[in-house]
């Protein structure tokens, strides 16, 4: 990658840069702040649902 040691810190400064203006504005600031809980829910379904399919794999009669 081009430039690779000093990229890696750009980017993340850029992502940092972007997540303060979302905090200045207004409009966007209750999205910024809902995000986390809103990943937060989506993964616990994730892996709630992962969980009972795995079940669901265990408890399925072996055809072979």
């Amino acid at each position: 990658m081009p430039l690779y040691p000093i990229s890696n810190y750009l980017i993340l400064l850029f992502l940092a840069f972007i997540l303060v203006v979302l905090a200045l504005a207004e409009d966007t600031r209750v999205a910024l702040f809902v995000t986390p809980a809103w990943f937060a829910l989506v993964t616990a379904i994730y892996f709630i649902r992962k969980s009972r399919v795995e079940k669901q794999e265990d408890s399925a009669p072996n055809l072979d």
